[in-house]
């Protein structure tokens, strides 16, 4: 191998290194839109189960007033009509309602099943990335690049503010090491 050629290889090794930099942060930038959106995603699944568990509950609850309605309803009428035609009324009716509250019930559940299981994914990814990256991103800190860096059982915390793109590769660089 001549000087011209390994002038060139030199050339091509530093244009490479020049760019690490840009390549890292853009990779950690994208890998903290990721994390956001991911917890973005959570917390929403997280409010809207929350909710769904609320309309099963009031539903539940206007069943049961529901219910208690109808029972008065059928003193009241065994009040007027005769004891038959009120046992007849009175066991459609519950018929009918008990079959409907178990629909909701059984449709509740599933869907509360179905969040469950979301949350419990979106969990295992967010791990996952830790496990891997043996980074946790602090995802409430809009303002810096922040989070723990877990080495060996220990997490060291870290926080890089108002710096360059270069000058934050290079300090996650440091902690890394």
């Amino acid at each position: 191998m001549d000087i011209g050629e390994l002038k060139s290889s030199l050339q091509a090794c530093q244009e490479i290194l020049d760019e690490l930099p840009l390549t890292i942060h853009n990779s950690i930038v994208e890998t903290e839109e990721n994390l956001k959106f991911l917890g973005n995603k959570l917390e929403d699944e997280k409010v809207k189960v929350e909710e769904q568990i609320l309309n099963f509950q009031e539903a539940k609850q206007d069943a049961a007033n529901e219910k208690s309605e109808l029972k008065k309803h059928l003193m009241e009428m065994e009040r007027l009509k005769s004891q038959k035609e009120v046992e007849k009324y009175t066991r459609e009716a519950l018929k009918e309602r008990d079959g409907n509250i178990a629909d909701e019930e059984y449709e509740l559940e599933e869907e509360l099943k179905y969040h469950e299981k979301m949350m419990s994914y979106l969990k295992s990814k967010i791990n996952l990335y830790r496990m891997f990256a043996k980074i946790e991103w602090n995802a409430a800190d809009t303002q810096n690049i922040s989070g723990n860096y877990i080495k060996g059982d220990e997490e060291v915390p870290f926080k890089i503010q108002n710096s360059s793109a270069y000058d934050s590769v290079n300090r996650m660089w440091k902690i890394i090491d």
